[in-house]
């Protein structure tokens, strides 16, 4: 993020597409058995930013809680894995 410039990004086929107004924080990678699951992969990579900070620009997610305490996100048509969600407050 440069200038201000937002972050864009989304999906696969283009579906859902988003913008973050704020850098993402706390850049890390998660290996729980629920990730790797959610990927296919041993490991992905992932970063935080504040809720206010997104907004849909397209389309918009399905919602999947994989989880009492997170909800994920993705493309319902391609199945893009978008967003990880607490449930709990912040």
């Amino acid at each position: 993020m440069q200038d201000g410039e937002p972050i864009v990004g989304g999906c696969l086929c283009e579906a859902v597409r988003f913008e973050l107004s704020e850098p993402l924080y706390d850049l890390h990678y998660c290996h729980c058995r629920t990730c790797q699951k959610v990927s296919g992969a041993p490991v992905i990579a992932g970063g935080f930013v504040s809720r206010d900070a997104i907004r849909f620009t397209r389309g918009g997610p399905k919602t999947y809680q994989s989880s009492p305490i997170v909800e994920r996100d993705f493309c319902g048509d391609c199945g893009t894995y978008l967003l990880y969600r607490p449930t709990i407050p912040e």
